[in-house]
């Protein structure tokens, strides 16, 4: 992306939004969301940046999992952002490996994708055809490393034009 790019996004963003906007809301799917990288920055490095936020321990199982596992998620829901640990009890340099942003988070994609503006079927034309294991909310491109959940609206899902209520960005994987 050219810094020309980068430039009109953020005037879009400050416009749009009624705050200045930073070039730190930039969502990069599979990598980053702003200064948050996956595999990368630590939970030290986001307390000092976004201060000391809520901690929740949660136990985390996939439908035809034979075992859970335990997680502690990181949560600044002043701002619309919740991020995850591999672990239950992360020490100061265990790194993020899972990042959600909702309503509160102004952030967008270089595809000018945002939560509260965004639907499902303007999503389908960017990353192709919903994955088989979507639900009326959520479904992931797994292999780019990115996902989307939506209201609880079954007209909106039938219709296409309900909006979304919450982006994830993690490792790619493949489908």
């Amino acid at each position: 992306m050219s810094k020309t790019h980068k430039i009109l996004i953020l005037i879009v963003l400050t416009l749009t939004s009624g705050f200045i906007a930073t070039e730190s809301m930039l969502i990069i799917p599979g990598k980053s969301v702003g200064t948050i990288t996956i595999n990368k920055s630590t939970k030290q490095d986001i307390q000092k940046q976004f201060g000391k936020g809520k901690i929740i321990t949660e136990t985390v199982g996939f439908c035809g999992m034979s075992h859970k596992y335990k997680t502690q998620l990181l949560v600044f829901s002043e701002i619309g952002l919740v991020l995850s640990f591999k672990t239950d009890k992360p020490k100061a340099n265990d790194t993020v490996n899972y990042i959600r942003v909702y309503s509160k988070c102004d952030c967008i994609t270089n595809e000018n994708i945002k939560v509260g503006l965004t639907t499902r079927a303007e999503i389908s034309k960017i990353y192709g055809a919903r994955p088989r294991e979507a639900s009326q909310y959520k479904f992931s491109y797994n292999d780019k490393g990115i996902g989307f959940e939506f209201e609880n609206s079954k007209v909106g899902h039938e219709s296409g034009l309900d909006t979304l209520t919450g982006i994830n960005v993690f490792e790619p994987r493949p489908n």
